[in-house]
């Protein structure tokens, strides 16, 4: 049950429970005793404040990231909320580009050391075909909302669609 519960907050969410706790309320009832009554609104409102805690918690953590300079597919993965077995899977799928994009966040803002050649980093930031799949498929993603949409914001579902693609396991829809 979520810790600051409001009379107004339950009166909106559950009024059958607000109205079973007015009128019982007179008889000295509590607040469990009524809830052990009506477990269906205890369930309900158990399931509110734990989606209310993880979604509180991915938005402070992902402010932390975003402040420390995070960016890429780790930003990604946190604000969607991608469970932790896909993120993993999804980041050795991408090795090539988390690497580009750690070595960018480490090297990137440095200043250049004196007497010495700048780092030249890949990132992948080529045209054409011979970019990873990976790549190619996150700067799709990155420049067409209308394709953010259609998979609903799941960059992971559409790298799956297009990692398919590429390997002639379906046909691409949009070439037909």
């Amino acid at each position: 049950m979520p810790k600051n519960m409001t009379k107004a907050t339950l009166q909106a969410g559950n009024p059958e429970l607000f109205q079973a706790i007015l009128a019982e309320g007179a008889a000295g009832v509590t607040l469990e005793a009524l809830l052990k009554k009506h477990p269906e609104a205890a369930a309900k409102l158990r399931a509110e404040g734990r989606e209310a805690g993880v979604q509180g918690e991915r938005e402070r953590v992902t402010k932390i990231f975003k402040a420390a300079g995070g960016q890429g597919l780790l930003l990604q993965v946190l604000e969607n909320g991608t469970a932790h077995v896909e993120a993993l899977e999804l980041f050795l799928a991408n090795h090539d580009q988390m690497k580009s994009e750690t070595l960018k966040a480490m090297y990137g803002a440095a200043p250049p050391v004196l007497g010495t050649d700048p780092l030249q980093i890949d990132t992948h930031e080529r045209s054409g075909q011979d970019m990873p799949i990976e790549t190619r498929a996150k700067a799709e993603w990155d420049k067409d909302a209308k394709l953010r949409a259609e998979f609903g914001g799941k960059f992971e579902l559409y790298l799956i669609e297009q990692r398919k693609i590429a390997s002639g396991e379906i046909k691409d829809h949009k070439k037909d």
